[in-house]
């Protein structure tokens, strides 16, 4: 059985209402939250939602709700100019190519900020990649997370695009925007290794957001943290510090794993030609500290709302063809 971590924290918001401009109310809930938890794990030995996982979770949702969609993919596909898929960005504005622009680039490449001594890596901000921040813990010991990115690629003439993992433990989930779904239509994909926006062997007609998600068995250090707060937990002590270490133990490990493979990417243009970018996205060098400092950053958030939280960016984009 499936811990799902998103499924939990929606339930705590859902259970304060929709206003939760009311931070204690909020703050109550997740701590009732904190403390079933806990108990659960006494009864069943197995390692409970963490504080940490929970919050983040949450934390990706309501980003989730600032995606904003730009145009019909289909329409500009079929117009065969200047495209522009959905964006992450929050606002109606596109981003579109310039004229005389050859080939395309994968627009959240192209709005990153270079990185100090990485060759063709740039940061992008949490609006154009993220991690949800949640995972899941299966029976058979397999932990999975998913990242989110903007699929949006700049280039004129672009009558289809394929996005392909490289890595076997990362599959692809397709989404379209739901207010563009006629009924009947498929609102997504399954986990696939490969997906095919427009053209004639599309596997969805348009993409909203692209989602990696990311499968690993459990490492040494996934293991030793689980283990500790196991401990505590079947005396029925819950342990956020070892929460806290769990869930940047498997998100660590999860953007290594994202990392030893790549995204490529596959422009078809209204002449027949092809064009591939490869991508990789990886960690970046100081992880653990930023993932730290971005993890106090959102409890000093949930304590008081009054502060200003910007999550973190804790992952590159390189352009490696």
């Amino acid at each position: 059985m499936t811990r799902n971590l998103m499924d939990d924290y929606v339930s705590i918001m859902k259970s304060v209402g929709s206003d939760d401009a009311s931070h204690e109310r909020i703050k109550r809930a997740v701590d009732r939250e904190r403390a079933r938890s806990a108990s659960a794990l006494a009864t069943s030995g197995r390692t409970a939602v963490s504080a940490r996982s929970m919050s983040a979770s949450g934390r990706a949702r309501h980003r989730g709700l600032r995606i904003a969609a730009v145009a019909a993919c289909t329409a500009l596909l079929a117009l065969g100019g200047a495209i522009a898929l959905p964006r992450l960005i929050g606002r109606d504005a596109p981003a579109t190519p310039v004229p005389s622009m050859q080939g395309f680039v994968l627009a959240a490449y192209a709005d990153g900020s270079a990185v100090d001594g990485g060759k063709n890596a740039v940061v992008t901000s949490t609006d154009i990649f993220k991690s949800s921040g949640g995972w899941s813990e299966g029976d058979d010991d397999i932990f999975e997370t998913a990242y989110t990115i903007d699929p949006s690629v700049l280039g004129n003439d672009v009558v289809s695009v394929e996005y392909r993992s490289t890595n076997e433990n990362v599959l692809l989930e397709g989404m379209r925007d739901r207010r563009k779904v006629l009924p009947g239509e498929s609102p997504g994909t399954e986990y696939l290794s490969s997906i095919t926006v427009g053209g004639p062997n599309a596997t969805l007609p348009d993409l909203y957001q692209l989602d990696l998600r990311v499968a690993i068995p459990a490492t040494d250090a996934i293991k030793e943290a689980d283990e500790a707060y196991n401990e505590l937990g079947n005396a029925g002590i819950y342990d956020e510090e070892l929460s806290d270490r769990l869930s940047l133990e498997v998100q660590r490990a999860c953007a290594e794993e994202l990392a030893s493979g790549t995204l490529e990417i596959t422009a078809t243009f209204a002449d027949g030609s092809t064009q591939t970018h490869v991508y990789r996205i990886a960690p970046v060098e100081n992880f653990e500290e930023l993932w730290w400092k971005d993890n106090a950053a959102f409890k000093a958030f949930l304590d008081d709302q009054s502060i200003d939280y910007e999550p973190v960016q804790l992952y590159t984009l390189q352009q490696i063809k």
